[in-house]
């Protein structure tokens, strides 16, 4: 079976209870973003660099940023999910829902936040409750204005039109048995993997029809997190468990997904009480996230090179609508590997940014 080589120490968090699923790469801040399963916490880290690992910790001002946009006072402890739009870099959309052994808490949310990585502020939090109360939102992917979120605990998938409207449009999409990773090949193909049946399927947005991706070589994945390459053609599927335990899993359809060949095998490098959660594509490797037994940690962050892939895109002067900015003009530190200049009121205005 082809393999890739074993994914290497690339961060220490020693971050307690931050077991972590979702991971992403925040291109204008040229950072990784990680939720917690267990905290309202959302953690930024300079992109690793594997040739010097650095330890992280929340008590030292090593670590770049710690954000705790949900405490367990709000009733939301998960911050699954992570994806940074396609169209505005500057907003990260984040599946918040109850961890699993606090579910029975009375009034625990469920829903969809939108928070501005630019402005370190969470700027919209869609509440799902009320269609899955007690469940889990585990991933998520936008198509157009829709937003398609997996239910975990829920074991469904729903459908969510007009997230950051006090008023959105939601419906249960299909029932689906451990459904968690979710990403579209293109505007009307969906992919989901299915923790506990160990396989992906295929979802037809115009007919509604569902279908098992079929393997041409090898057994079928066990998925968790899955994410696309930058060119929508190799899917990344991380394996927790099943014969392909521990690593994560390169894919190639030719047929839009209705069979997948295995290209290759990537080791995860994590040990056998934390397999990684999630992956993400940056700056052509694969970073992946021990959750490390889900409890005190530390956590670690892994990185593998994936040939082929195009570097990050340089950094630029961009104009920014920004709600934020200070009265009159000057500079503005608005985080890592990145000034804002710009003109405004106290409030919004204009910025003239340098950022990816």
């Amino acid at each position: 079976m082809p393999s890739g080589p074993t994914a290497v120490l690339a961060a220490t968090l020693n971050i307690p209870w931050n077991a972590g699923e979702g991971i992403e790469y925040d291109q204008t801040n040229n950072r990784l973003v990680i939720g917690s399963l267990s905290s309202g916490r959302i953690v930024g880290i300079p992109l690793p660099d594997a040739s010097t690992p650095q330890t992280y910790s929340m008590y030292n001002a090593s670590l770049a940023t710690v954000h705790t946009y949900f405490t367990g006072s709000d009733d939301v402890f998960a911050t699954a999910g992570l994806q940074v739009d396609q169209d505005d870099e500057c907003l990260l959309y984040a599946a918040v829902g109850g961890y699993p052994s606090r579910t029975s808490v009375s009034g625990v949310q469920m829903g969809i936040a939108t928070i501005n990585l630019c402005e370190d502020r969470l700027e919209f939090f869609t509440n799902l409750t009320r269609f899955a109360r007690g469940s889990m939102a585990n991933d998520m992917t936008r198509v157009g204005d829709t937003i398609y979120v997996t239910d975990f605990l829920g074991s469904q998938v729903l459908k969510v039109i007009g997230q950051n409207t006090p008023t959105p449009v939601v419906e249960k999409l299909m029932d689906f048995s451990g459904a968690n990773g979710i990403e579209h090949a293109d505007d009307n193909t969906l992919l989901i993997s299915s923790a506990f049946g160990g396989y992906l399927a295929k979802y037809d947005i115009a007919t509604r029809a569902v279908s098992q991706v079929r393997m041409t070589a090898g057994p079928n994945v066990v998925g968790d997190g899955i994410v696309f390459d930058s060119s929508r053609t190799t899917l990344l599927v991380t394996n927790g468990g099943g014969s392909y335990g521990g690593q994560v899993s390169v894919l190639k359809s030719s047929d839009n997904w209705a069979t997948a060949t295995l290209a290759e095998n990537v080791p995860s490098g994590c040990d056998s009480m934390g397999p990684q959660t999630a992956t993400v594509i940056a700056r052509g490797k694969i970073y992946t996230y021990c959750a490390a037994g889900f409890g005190m940690g530390p956590y670690t962050v892994r990185s593998a090179e994936l040939p082929g892939q195009p570097d990050a895109p340089a950094q630029s002067w961009k104009w920014r609508w920004t709600d934020t900015f200070p009265f009159g003009f000057g500079w503005v530190w608005k985080g890592p590997s990145m000034w804002q200049w710009g003109w405004g009121t106290g409030g919004p205005g204009f910025s003239w940014i340098w950022a990816r």
